[in-house]
């Protein structure tokens, strides 16, 4: 709660002393790209979490709603675009399910229900939800492509290089099918800066 809090604080700080240095910024990108829950997906984890997917789900809910009206009532924004995508751990199955994981995800089911939130709220009509069937989000933003995905989707068995050498194969790869000029994911719970990817953390 804590670090969530904090954060959305630190957004608003931040795009306030960008803009005291002379930056125009009426658009934020604020993209949630999973793993905001630990959930069941290994045996112990039943036994070890403090909360239940569910209770853990509906904790971190309220926090994000708290925090994006935070930011929509103070940050003095045109828009804001809320690119969403499920995580690993928010899954309701012990395996990952390619063509069906958006339908077997409390994450997903809570990117809806925030959505549904703020609509019947009213009067915040500069956010925007972006909440695909799929693993994958395309954006055009200022004549760049941005992909934005939780990144669970290349494995990472340890060796030299680190991370760094199996990330530099994935997007090649995928550069093959759409050419993207920046992506961003989570999933591996670090922050690492490499070419033409960004990696946060998760709240997890």
């Amino acid at each position: 709660k804590a670090r969530v809090t904090l954060y959305f604080k630190r957004l608003l700080y931040m795009i306030n002393q960008s803009r005291s240095a002379g930056y125009k910024i009426d658009n934020l990108v604020l993209a949630l790209l999973g793993d905001f829950i630990t959930g069941y997906i290994h045996e112990e984890l039943e036994v070890t979490n403090q909360l239940t997917p569910v209770q853990a789900t509906l904790f971190i809910q309220d926090l994000l709603v708290k925090g994006i009206k935070f930011i929509s009532e103070n940050g003095e924004l045109k828009k804001i675009m809320i690119p969403c995508v499920p995580g690993n751990h928010g899954r309701t199955t012990k395996r990952k399910r390619y063509t069906s994981g958006y339908k077997n995800s409390y994450e997903w089911l809570m990117y809806n229900n925030i959505k549904k939130l703020f609509t019947e709220i009213g009067g915040f009509n500069n956010v925007e939800f972006i909440i695909p069937e799929s693993e994958f989000i395309y954006l055009d933003l200022f004549g760049h492509i941005n992909k934005f995905s939780h990144g669970d989707h290349f494995k990472y068995q340890g060796g030299i290089g680190g991370i760094e050498v199996p990330l530099r194969k994935w997007v090649l790869r995928e550069n093959t099918v759409i050419k993207t000029d920046m992506s961003w994911i989570a999933h591996w719970h670090q922050y690492m800066i490499l070419n033409k990817v960004r990696i946060n953390g998760s709240i997890i």
